[in-house]
């Protein structure tokens, strides 16, 4: 059974232009996304660690520190 606030969201759907309804669409489809990926990261600690951006500050700290032993050669074999 439908809500009662749907069916009056529908029905002002109904009348706005074509464009407008896409604009609708693609505004839902954003705020899904975001809903839809805010609940992955707060499940998954792997995901939160991918998106953090302190995460990403210390593994380039950790890279430029040993920037020196990529020319050390001994990944060539």
């Amino acid at each position: 059974m439908e809500s009662p606030t749907l069916l009056q969201i529908q029905t002002q759907i109904d009348t706005l232009t074509f464009d407008e309804q896409l604009m609708l669409l693609e505004r839902l489809i954003q705020y899904i996304r975001l809903r839809t990926n805010s609940m992955f990261l707060a499940e998954d600690p792997f995901l939160r660690m991918a998106t953090d951006q302190e995460v990403h500050r210390e593994i380039g700290a950790i890279q430029d520190e040993f920037a020196c032993a990529d020319a050390d050669g001994l990944d060539i074999i």
